[in-house]
């Protein structure tokens, strides 16, 4: 059986970091190993409706404790692939990569996704020390990073989002697969931008509004998933991409505009074709 270890936030109520992860993750078939970097009541953006949440974080030297842990597990050369995503403080990034550095050293094929999750909208919301530890100790290490627009921009130093620019500064990171989230090619279509090897293609889909929370930790989670599982890179975003539009529909007629984890083995079954694929070179 595939293996992924998965770091991000863990919330009570809601669908977002390794809540939609590792549901997703597991109706691909894929064992998971979840570590929370935070624990929180509901996304903050729910905050205005529900009040403020109380914010748990690991003391850092705990967590520390607990990567090295991880660092000696004796099924660490079993383990296909690692991703990270939001984290809760500035020195998990140093923790992290310790584990991402025991994993490659145990298994050199296992594959590291970083989600840069800092921000969106044109601004952090992340403290800035904690962009720029992720950007010093864990970019450098991953195989894939999947950050949106914005993101993209504050780790590359690359302004605006302009096709040919992306792309660009895309293949001069010399990553496996690069996905840019979020990318505009028209006023009523979003996609998702791949840069892979010599290959840059997109796949869009209409925008959808409200969108519930959680869509960017379901699709990395999936593409990951899909890689280790075989799928090249194209298919995997292709796949992931059509589950999480499948996704964002259900929620949008569901109460609670949930994405709803419980659903995700019926979406990925399905063979949606919901998003349109296209070559950029």
């Amino acid at each position: 059986m595939v293996s992924v270890i998965t770091i991000s936030s863990h919330v009570a109520h809601g669908a977002v970091g390794n809540r939609i992860i590792v549901p997703a993750l597991e109706a691909l078939g894929v064992s998971v190993t979840a570590i929370a970097t935070v624990q929180l009541p509901w996304h903050p953006g729910l905050n205005v409706e529900f009040g403020k949440g109380t914010r748990i974080v690991p003391d850092d030297e705990a967590f520390n404790g607990l990567i090295d842990n991880l660092c000696e597990a004796p099924w660490l050369s079993h383990t296909d692939g690692i991703m990270s995503g939001y984290l809760g403080s500035p020195k998990q990034a140093a923790a992290v990569a310790k584990l991402v550095t025991a994993l490659k050293k145990a298994n050199p094929l296992a594959l590291y996704l970083c989600d840069p999750v800092i921000g969106d909208h044109g601004g952090l919301y992340v403290p800035e020390a904690t962009a720029h530890a992720i950007g010093e100790h864990l970019w450098p290490l991953a195989d894939i990073v999947t950050p949106n627009v914005f993101e993209f921009g504050w780790m590359t130093r690359v302004t605006g989002s302009a096709f040919p620019d992306l792309i660009k500064a895309a293949r001069g990171l010399l990553k496996r697969h690069i996905v840019i989230t979020s990318v505009a090619p028209s006023k009523n279509k979003i996609g998702n931008m791949l840069i892979s090897g010599g290959m840059a293609a997109l796949i869009s889909h209409d925008v959808f509004s409200p969108a519930p929370n959680g869509t960017g930790d379901l699709l990395a989670a999936l593409f990951l998933g899909c890689l280790t599982r075989g799928d090249d890179a194209a298919i995997a975003l292709q796949k992931a991409t059509d589950a999480v539009i499948s996704a964002v529909r259900l929620a949008i007629e569901s109460a609670d505009s949930s994405l709803a984890p419980e659903r995700l083995r019926a979406i990925l079954d399905k063979d949606t074709d919901a998003a349109t694929y296209q070559r950029l070179d």
